[in-house]
């Protein structure tokens, strides 16, 4: 059964696409039957099951898609083949695109933006300017500031800080040979035999991320380490998905999830 209609009367042209303002057919989660909500271009892009949907100035259009229990509301706009789903919420002036994706109880608002392949779920925020870019365009970066910018990574005077991933016990392989380091915290760790060349997506070295890479690839807990910016390598592969590698880093403590 059919949850929402499209306003034929009341139409939004936006970036090429003519959006509908939709109303509630029925009653469901707060939402009573005869509220008016967002704007959507077609009901490709939301669901009429469950308590999903698009109020106030919110849109939805191309292949942009809200299921589940996801809502997008304020000036919150998905497009492209972004998908809002399970209790994701998108609001404000947060935007996702290109493949983004906003679940689990994920939030993007105030000027928060999800492009690439970007995910945000378990209880993550995305917000103010930050983006989360999964699918980093590496080999362009003028230099790692540049880099670490555009990931929003912290750095200060001597340290960049970035995360990495390890199993249940701490445990993960430094190098190609599968060496396997238990990682403690506080403790330094160095890879003698980096490799430097950035043609080389997985080279030797310590493979390190953004945060949001970490929680998209768990193996069960994820460590913030402090990276040294000088007396060390740091490589960015050209094909990067947003992992790189370095030669020294210290643990700085367990990220709780």
């Amino acid at each position: 059964m059919k949850k929402y209609k499209l306003l034929k009367n009341e139409t939004l042209v936006f970036s090429n696409s003519t959006l509908y303002r939709i109303q509630a057919l029925r009653d469901f989660g707060n939402v009573k039957k005869g509220d008016k909500g967002g704007w959507i271009e077609s009901e490709k892009n939301l669901s009429h099951d469950e308590l999903c949907w698009v109020s106030g100035d919110g849109q939805v259009y191309e292949n942009g898609r809200v299921s589940g229990n996801g809502q997008v509301f304020g000036d919150g706009r998905v497009f492209g083949d972004g998908w809002v789903f399970g209790n994701g919420q998108v609001s404000e002036n947060g935007r996702v695109y290109g493949n983004g994706q906003v679940f689990g109880n994920g939030q993007v608002f105030g000027n928060g933006q999800v492009s690439g392949d970007g995910r945000v779920y378990g209880n993550s925020w995305v917000y103010g300017k930050s983006k989360c870019i999964r699918k980093i365009m590496t080999g362009k970066f003028d230099n790692l500031s540049e880099y670490f910018t555009l990931t929003e990574l912290e750095q200060d005077e001597r340290y960049y800080y970035a995360y990495k991933t390890v199993d249940r016990n701490y445990k993960n392989s430094i190098h190609t040979d599968d060496k396997i380091i238990t990682y403690k915290i506080g403790k330094s760790y160095t890879e003698k035999d980096i490799d430097c060349d950035v043609d080389n997506d997985c080279g030797a070295g310590i493979n390190v991320a953004p945060l949001q890479w970490c929680l998209y690839e768990n193996q069960g807990r994820i460590l913030m380490v402090r990276i040294p910016k000088k007396n060390n390598e740091i490589i960015v592969p050209k094909k990067s998905d947003g992992k790189f590698r370095v030669k020294k880093l210290t643990v700085v403590r367990e990220i709780k999830l």
